[in-house]
């Protein structure tokens, strides 16, 4: 039996903080739902039921259109107000630096060196959306792979149910985060936070305050789940990373949808994911242990952030102050239908290998402790950490 003493650091946080708590949204609440939504109807029938089985839920009730891991998509937005999930803020999101790069990282730069996700500068200890991705899958994969077959006792097998539990909620919706192309983005306006637009019609009148209030969500807090304040800039205005949260979302519903969620669901499983399954390639990784097949995934949300998120549909960029009318959240929705599709499409593959559920074992990947200085350094983290705790 694995030692939880010889679980990395991220786990053992867990193990310490067994705390449900429950109100905030990074996609934005729709936008996870869908990319979980259809996630499990891609996932085969063991998988659902070791997913119902982790997450204690009484049924897979099909007369629901959320499906049980919908219903947890939101959790970790949710949690990350409370004093005790802080530290998950940053996970949620990935900065690309481009305050090291000469001029910075512009619609136009295609090529530019420096331009472009790099782990090593912008995941640094692990510590942002992609780095989170691999930890969960591995603390979820351990259970599956290397555990499950153990003798426990206990005390250490309760533990593991919250701890599975908890992995999947993040899990499910960290994937959905690094397909949203403003979750990896800039550091120099943190992920188009910073950047302040109006939302006008077509014909340039900028829409009224009331009209745009019923139909979309303003942002409540920043990326880190704090809340924005009456006096804060963002209060009750748009900015563009909440545009590519909700209101691209909330607008295509609205017109093109008769404010159908599941319509438009169905619309993304019918342009997006059947299409690409049935052209899939064999060679697209996506096993959320291994960092380099998530990284993939942060470098094309990238690609669509610098030269579809932060451009004009004229392919000028975006500033402060500027107006986005009906033609930029239009013709940014085909970008966003394929994001939430993408998302859902390598969710499903990334739950079925970390539950051991996949069909062969072509991308198993080993996830047992390299060597025994890794072991050591994880006993000194766990005392370190029970220490500060305590």
């Amino acid at each position: 039996m694995r030692s939880l003493l010889h679980l990395p650091l991220t786990t053992t946080i867990l193990l310490l903080l067994h705390i449900q708590s429950t109100t905030v949204h990074a996609w934005g609440k729709e936008g996870h739902e869908l990319v979980a939504n259809i996630a499990y109807s891609l996932l085969s029938p063991t998988a659902r039921s070791l997913i119902v089985n982790i997450l204690r839920t009484t049924s897979d009730d099909d007369t629901d259109f959320l499906s049980p891991l919908a219903k947890i998509a939101n959790w970790a937005d949710e949690v990350r107000v409370h004093p005790q999930y802080k530290w998950t803020g940053h996970l949620h999101y990935v900065d690309v630096h481009d305050d090291d790069v000469d001029g910075g990282c512009h619609p136009s730069d295609f090529d530019k060196d420096g331009c472009a996700f790099d782990y090593a500068r912008d995941c640094a200890k692990d510590e942002c959306a992609v780095g989170a991705i691999v930890n969960f899958t591995n603390i979820l994969s351990s259970y599956y792979h290397h555990h499950e077959n153990d003798s426990v006792d206990k005390e250490e097998d309760d533990i593991w149910v919250e701890m599975k539990a908890t992995s999947l909620k993040f899990i499910t919706h960290i994937v959905g985060d690094v397909h949203q192309p403003l979750h990896v983005s800039r550091s120099t306006d943190t992920g188009g936070n910073d950047i302040t637009v109006k939302l006008t019609s077509s014909n340039n009148e900028e829409e009224d305050e009331d009209d745009l209030e019923a139909l979309y969500s303003y942002p409540t807090t920043d990326r880190n789940g704090n809340l924005y304040g009456h006096g804060h800039s963002h209060h009750h205005s748009h900015n563009l990373h909440s545009v590519w949260d909700t209101t691209i979302i909330q607008h295509a519903i609205s017109k093109f949808y008769q404010g159908s969620f599941e319509s438009f669901q169905q619309s993304i499983e019918q342009d997006v994911v059947s299409k690409t399954l049935q052209t899939f390639s064999s060679s697209e990784c996506m096993d959320g242990r291994n960092k380099d097949c998530v990284s993939t995934w942060a470098q094309e949300s990238w690609n669509y952030a610098l030269h579809s998120a932060y451009a004009h549909v004229d392919g000028t960029e975006i500033s402060t102050g500027d107006s986005l009318s009906d033609d930029y959240l239009e013709g940014r929705l085909e970008v966003v239908k394929k994001c939430l599709g993408m998302g859902g499409i390598r969710l499903a593959r990334v739950l079925e290998l970390a539950l051991g559920t996949a069909e062969g074992k072509e991308e198993e990947l080993s996830i047992m402790v390299e060597d025994k200085k890794e072991e050591e350094l994880s006993l000194k983290k766990m005392s370190a950490l029970r220490g500060a705790l305590s």
